[in-house]
């Protein structure tokens, strides 16, 4: 009987470890998402956010003489430039060259015409002398002559101009910079843009007055107009912003995407395209060419809630024990308890007074979520990497295109009932059937 007792203690014991085993680590690997990034400080799913880029207000675009070779290029990109400051020099040698060949083209122009002149003067003495039959083949060829002086003397034109550009080339074989500002690119190699042009041989970014620049995608596009007020917010402190105003969006300039979808082949039918847009701003102190922003539409406004405010669908059981499914410090999916404050039926979020920090990272729950699942995480820095449901592309979240306010009902799942509704009060929800309670 003891033996007996022992074995099914030992019995129990192994189903227990293996019960532990399952419900620390089911092979399931469950995306988590910042809490930083889903609250407040630019909440996804509450309102657009748009990646902004400070640029300089004014580009001085410097091109080269197609038919000049350049000496010597003496500066690099990124260098601080003065008004009057040379950026290259054309070869002196090669113009003068040029300049002695276009002359010698001017004076056998020259003598080609004074040598069709003779022609039509003997031309016309013959014609006197020859009978009615033969003045016509004369007038012929005295109308062809003129013709030819004519067109010589077009070409001469042409050509005095050719060689007044190139001897001010030789007086001013330096190019100066025309403002301050920095070499923002240098195209040595001819370089062409995305769509064949040639693109600048040298372009300035001019000192001073800055501008940001964002790009939009053509499903939220009429999100943003022109005179729109923004926010704009440091990447580094949210709590350092500038005010501005959308200047224009350029829909005639598409941006080039070389991304690719993550499910499935796709083609230019079902791609979105997406358009730069440039913001002017109220003051430009503090900020830096080249910095990394946030836009923001609409104007500043302070968080009356104490808490943090997080979208409602992320809550489970709310009007009973809330909680959310968090990452613990080992990397692994937990149920973790919240205490809720307000809910914001406007915007759908419920207002997180304990049991979450800024610094956590949550899942959505559906039926993936079970405790001790390994995790992986995914902030503004990499959430343009999270993988989607197929047809969820196009409302990702990507930082870089701004994030969809309202969401078409076929993206909603079926699984995540309303926050107030009474089906989670009383019979749970598929959330809370999916895994153990851990």
């Amino acid at each position: 009987m003891r033996k007996n007792v022992k074995c099914l203690l030992a019995l129990g014991l192994v189903f227990a470890l293996l019960l532990c085993g399952c419900s620390q680590n089911s092979g399931v690997t469950v995306s988590v998402q910042s809490v930083a990034m889903l609250t407040g400080q630019g909440a996804v799913g509450l309102m657009d956010r748009y990646a902004g880029l400070v640029e300089a207000g004014q580009t001085i675009t410097i091109e080269k003489d197609q038919d000049m070779e350049v000496k010597e290029i003496l500066v690099s990109v990124g260098d601080k430039v003065k008004t009057g400051d040379i950026l290259f020099t054309y070869d002196n040698e090669t113009l003068g060259l040029e300049l002695e060949k276009k002359q010698l083209e001017l004076e056998q122009l020259k003598v080609s015409i004074e040598t069709k002149g003779q022609q039509i003067s003997t031309l016309e003495k013959d014609k006197a002398k020859a009978s009615k039959s033969d003045q016509l083949d004369y007038t012929l060829q005295i109308q062809e002559l003129q013709v030819d002086i004519s067109e010589a003397n077009l070409n001469v034109t042409a050509k005095e101009k050719e060689i007044e550009r190139v001897q001010n080339l030789l007086e001013q074989s330096e190019v100066r910079a025309t403002v301050d500002g920095s070499v923002q690119t240098i195209n040595e190699t001819g370089a062409t843009d995305d769509y064949g042009n040639p693109q600048p041989f040298m372009t300035l970014a001019q000192s001073g007055d800055y501008r940001i620049k964002g790009t939009i995608n053509e499903q939220n596009a009429m999100s943003l107009m022109p005179g729109m007020p923004v926010v704009i917010r440091s990447r580094v402190d949210d709590t350092v912003t500038w005010t501005g105003m959308v200047d224009r969006i350029d829909t005639d300039n598409p941006v080039k995407d070389n991304s690719q979808m993550y499910y499935g082949p796709s083609d230019e039918m079902t791609q979105s395209s997406k358009y730069p847009f440039y913001i002017t701003l109220d003051t430009d102190e503090g900020l830096m060419l080249g910095q990394h922003v946030y836009i923001e539409p609409g104007v500043e406004q302070e968080q009356t809630a104490q808490g943090l405010l997080l979208p409602a669908y992320f809550v489970v059981d709310a009007e009973t024990d809330p909680y959310v499914w968090a990452a613990n410090n080992k990397d692994r999916l937990e149920k973790r308890t919240v205490q809720l404050g307000a809910y914001d039926e406007m915007n759908g979020t419920y207002e997180i007074v304990s049991g979450l920090t800024a610094d956590d990272f949550i899942a959505f729950p559906d039926e993936t979520c079970v405790a001790g699942a390994n995790v992986t995480k995914y902030s503004e820095e990499n959430f343009a990497e999270m993988p989607m449901e197929p047809g969820m592309d196009e409302f990702n979240g990507n930082i870089e295109e701004g994030f969809e306010e309202d969401v078409p009902d076929e993206f909603v799942p079926e699984d995540v009932e309303e926050p107030n509704a009474p089906e989670d009060v009383e019979g749970g929800n598929a959330v809370e059937e999916a895994g153990p309670v851990g």
